[in-house]
């Protein structure tokens, strides 16, 4: 699978910047909770270990966004 040119950090999006994203990626707005404890609660560093997504929603994530380390 080939990555966006303009790939973000998937931590730098905000809440609703998330469930903007995924309303036109047509996915459910609910999916940005989960996203969102993976990445603050469970501190997951990819987008492979939030397996409570589905395989197609994780690709799409993965197309768009990057999880960086925390400096």
């Amino acid at each position: 699978m080939e990555k966006n040119s303009t790939v973000r950090d998937l931590r730098k999006l905000s809440k609703t910047e998330l469930q903007d994203w995924l309303k036109s990626a047509n996915e459910p707005s609910f999916r940005a909770k989960q996203i969102s404890e993976w990445l603050w609660v469970k501190a997951c560093t990819s987008i492979d270990e939030m397996s409570n997504l589905s395989k197609s929603l994780r690709e799409k994530l993965q197309e768009n966004f990057e999880i960086r380390p925390v400096r």
